[in-house]
């Protein structure tokens, strides 16, 4: 018998449909899995689930992404591991928790490169990768752009309105429409992330009007509009059907709820709830999943579906399983959240685990919720249910110890000065020192306590940044009332007189945030800054190079401290900063102006240099040129140089005390103390009463490296012999003493005669020599001497 051909395909066309229905209406057998060759994952920053029409708001913020939902996999119930950008998309990309990937903030960390990251391993399958961002704060210094071999992160100037820190839907859009114009045909993943929903929540038309009570909803819309054209292109171009499709949000935001207006502080269900939706290729079919997930899932499933091998050390779960018609077996999986933002008031730090039904919050009062009869998490449950509580501490526990990457933090850096401010230019407010070692110590101050004053801080931040003077002080006023110690009060206040052209303000308050945190390099370039402007360009130098002592390659402290350089005509010390500064960051500032206006500055000199010392050739008794020399040479710190032609001029002028106490001054400098006390003698045998040889003497006797040189029963009588020249009102002579008296072992005397230096020196207005005794102060309490190390 003969079978028509017709019959042959309705036949092998039935048959495969059983195949199909086999393996599940999602076909994730090997055979669908190849046939994945396009992922698309969409990220909405500030996104919370329960703002999308999909997830149940009453009004229809989400028409685009409802329509995907509704021939896709909806998790309702997906947990963000951080309320920050930062750290979620780390986690999203590369499939493990924040204590292993080392991303805790926006501001001083990176996404370090020791970690995995999805484009990675698609790269490395043949995929072309691409990332069109829409915020600095995950732009290609982030780190997050490891992998890619787009990463479009410079925003077009068409769009500046809104400032160039971050870009509109519009703008993300048109990039991402163009690159799948060229790349439609390839194996391709792009990342596309919308930044529209953070603050400040600023809707275009028409999206304002629908939205008028709620402009973040009209944020959210917006976003949607776009992602709806994103989609439509895919269609267009005959992709849409063939591409795994996933929208995300990083996190969310408190609106007021628990006192938060926005987030990065809280890890409450509002902040870390987002939506998640997985548009499968080939499938129209729609499911919703309650059962808990994590951003932390979206790599390991990623490579199940394309049956791509996963890197080692990944925390998340294949989600595969529920893309079938049955769901894998049920287990009471735990998910992980942190928030170290309140480390930085040194308070305790929120650690938080959840799982289907409770979350836990390690803290100083730790919290338990049930989130399916309290989603609100108003009822904290510690005391009713200490079983549970327990549980899920001790699973925290464990997920810590397995979880948190040993050794040093990688992607822990500190931004410089420029990326801080496009930063705070979005709202990010500038964290202190966090503290990362995720201990449940229950001694410190609950965050719970400190919410108010974060609010403040928050607040002022944003009264600075919009040059709401006035405001900014009255709030910085109170926070000082509550926590004194807080640096950046100090930073805040210093920010504001910069406004004002207070340099005096400047320096005072920055003065104050070292003292709270000496190891900051940018304060300490800003403290710089504020001497420069008052022309103290000695104290300014000083401060500029503790900066580098701290992180040698600092740009902008190199940058100021070459044209401090310049100033004190240390030309060629100037040249050598100025050079690694063009060579570090090309293009910084006037770099190359600074550099030929130096250069011709170093090439005068040098003619003059060589000049002098020609008549110094014909004439080597020549006073003038020889002090001319040493002058140049003191601007070039060549010291040596400079006592060689001071020993001249002493040589040929045996009266010249001036030259004498400079050429001491030099020997000190070069560490030949005892050369230099027999001149300060020579001086005082002539002229016994000048009480700036007497200190000087003394001071040497007293604090001097050398034992041999060091006096420190003599360094007393000179000092109170100068401090009775001076009727006792000269600080440094005061100051003096007390450093004998601390070399001679009598402490209470060296603090008494300290303290009285300090009173007599602010009387004055010398604020660096109230600094220098104060540290002096330190170690005479501590019961040790001052030992001058030149």
């Amino acid at each position: 018998m003969k079978i028509k051909k017709a019959k042959i395909i309705s036949l092998a066309a039935a048959l495969l449909l059983i195949t199909l229905a086999g393996l599940g209406f999602y076909g994730c057998s090997r055979i669908a899995k190849t046939k994945i060759k396009k992922v698309l994952i969409i990220s909405m920053d500030t996104t919370r689930a329960d703002f999308l029409s999909c997830y149940g708001y009453e009004k229809n913020t989400t028409p685009n992404i409802d329509a995907l939902a509704a021939e896709a996999v909806l998790f309702e119930n997906t947990i963000s591991p951080a309320p920050m950008t930062l750290p979620a998309h780390s986690t999203l990309l590369t499939g493990t928790t924040p204590p292993y990937h080392g991303a805790h903030d926006n501001t001083n960390y990176i996404l370090a490169e020791t970690n995995v990251t999805l484009p990675e391993i698609l790269k490395k399958n043949h995929f072309t990768t691409a990332g069109i961002i829409s915020a600095i704060v995950i732009d290609r210094n982030s780190g997050l752009g490891q992998g890619f071999d787009t990463y479009d992160d410079t925003f077009d100037q068409t769009y500046s309105s809104i400032g160039m820190d971050e870009r509109r839907g519009v703008e993300t859009t048109a990039h991402a429409i163009e690159w799948l114009d060229h790349h439609a045909d390839e194996n391709f993943f792009l990342f596309l992330h919308y930044y529209d929903p953070h603050v400040e929540y600023e809707p275009p038309e028409p999206f304002k009007s629908r939205f008028p009570n709620n402009p973040y909803a009209g944020e959210i819309a917006y976003t949607d509009h776009y992602i709806g054209k994103v989609i439509d292109k895919l269609k267009k171009l005959g992709i849409y059907d063939s591409t795994l499709i996933i929208i995300v949000g990083d996190h969310g935001e408190m609106k007021g709820e628990h006192g938060e207006i926005t987030h990065g502080y809280y890890i409450y269900q509002s902040v870390i709830q987002v939506p998640m939706i997985f548009k499968l290729p080939f499938t129209t079919e729609s499911k919703r999943i309650k059962e808990i997930v994590g951003l932390v899932d979206v790599v390991p499933t990623i490579c199940s579906l394309l049956d791509i091998k996963m890197p080692p050390n990944i925390h998340g779960k294949d989600l595969s399983g529920y893309f079938g018609k049955s769901e894998p077996k049920k287990d009471d999986r735990y998910i992980y959240c942190q928030s170290l933002a309140p480390t930085q008031y040194k308070a305790a730090s929120l650690l938080g685990i959840v799982n289907n039904r409770y979350k836990y919050i390690q803290t100083t009062r730790p919290e338990l919720y049930d989130l399916i009869e309290d989603d609100g998490e108003l009822k904290n449950l510690m005391n009713e249910k200490p079983q549970i509580a327990k549980i899920m501490k001790d699973k925290l526990k464990q997920i810590l110890e397995q979880q948190t990457l040993k050794g040093e933090n990688q992607g822990k850096v500190l931004a410089d000065d420029s990326r801080i401010a496009r930063l705070q230019a979005l709202g990010y407010v500038g964290t202190g020192e966090l503290d990362e070692s995720f201990e449940f110590d229950q001694t410190k101050t609950d965050p719970k306590d400190l919410i108010e004053f974060h609010r403040i801080n928050t607040l002022t931040f944003t009264y600075v940044a919009q040059k709401k003077l006035n405001e900014a002080k009255k709030l910085c006023e109170i926070m000082i009332g509550m926590m004194p110690d807080f640096p950046m009060i100090y930073r805040y206040l210093a920010d504001i007189a910069k406004e004002e052209g207070d340099c005096k303000s400047i320096v005072k308050n920055l003065k104050k945030y070292v003292e709270l945190d000496p190891d900051d390099h940018m304060i300490l370039n800003n403290l710089g800054l504020g001497y420069f402007c008052l022309n103290k360009l000695e104290q300014a130098e000083n401060v500029f190079r503790k900066s580098l002592d701290i992180k040698p390659d600092y740009v902008e402290a190199n940058y100021n401290l070459a044209r401090i350089l310049v100033r004190r005509g240390a030309v060629n010390q100037a040249i050598e900063h100025f050079n690694f500064v063009r060579q570090a960051r090309p293009g910084f500032e006037d770099i190359e102006e600074e550099m030929e206006l130096v250069t011709r500055r170093r090439d005068a000199r040098d003619n003059a240099i060589m000049k002098l010392n020609d008549i110094l050739d014909e004439n080597p008794d020549d006073i003038k040129v020889h002090h001319k020399l040493a002058t140049i040479y003191g601007r070039q710190r060549q010291s040596e140089l400079v006592a060689q032609h001071y020993k001249e001029i002493v040589r040929l002028e045996p009266g010249n005390h001036k030259i004498r106490f400079d050429l001491a001054s030099t020997l000190l400098e070069l560490g030949q103390d005892e050369d230099a006390v027999n001149h300060l003698r020579h001086i005082l045998k002539t002229k016994p009463d000048n009480a700036g040889t007497i200190n000087a003497l003394a001071w040497v006797l007293a604090t001097s490296k050398d034992v041999n040189t060091r006096n420190p029963k003599e360094a007393i009588e000179l000092a109170l012999r100068g401090c009775q020249l001076t009727n006792f009102k000269m600080p440094e002579l005061l100051d003096t003493l007390a450093a004998s008296y601390a070399a001679d072992g009598q402490f209470e005397q060296a603090i008494k005669n300290a303290e009285k230096a300090v009173q007599k020196a602010k009387e004055e207005d010398k604020n660096q020599l109230v600094d220098e005794v104060h540290s002096r102060i330190k170690l005479y309490k501590a019961g040790k001497p001052y030992i001058e190390f030149h």
